[in-house]
């Protein structure tokens, strides 16, 4: 891993570009490797993360409190000339709580259909001329 020769470079390059490094790998692991899974029925939204297959947090949420559903961009990804960008749902409740309950939705329209999904399990979201507004 490290082929550092004290002869050919000077020592702050690897004390430099080492955690640079290592923060990029972090990183690409870390968005590679979780999860996230997304429980909705008539009561509740329960979401829960993972990270190697073990879950790290549960978040639960009645549909009463959420008052609004909100579409992100994400991450960008460019292959040649074509660059494709990643929605993800927020979730926004009465208590101030935001929280993700979806995430790379590689359309808007997709981003869109699955807005438009949860908003029918939530009563205190109530729409106007196609947009989603607050009770």
């Amino acid at each position: 891993v490290f082929m550092w020769n004290a002869e050919s470079c000077p020592i702050i390059f690897p004390l430099v570009f080492t955690p640079i490094g290592l923060l990029i790998m972090g990183v690409g692991i870390w968005d590679l490797s979780k999860s996230l899974r997304v429980r909705l029925d008539r009561n509740e939204i329960k979401t829960r993360r993972y990270f190697f297959g073990y879950p790290l947090s549960t978040n639960t949420v009645s549909n009463n409190s959420i008052f609004q559903i909100e579409i992100r961009e994400g991450s960008k990804m460019t292959q040649g000339n074509q660059t494709t960008v990643f929605y993800k749902l927020i979730a926004h409740s009465n208590d101030g709580q935001k929280f993700t309950v979806a995430e790379r939705l590689s359309s808007k329209p997709e981003a869109q259909l699955f807005k438009e999904t949860i908003e029918q399990y939530c009563p205190n979201i109530h729409k106007v001329n196609g947009n989603a507004s607050v009770s």
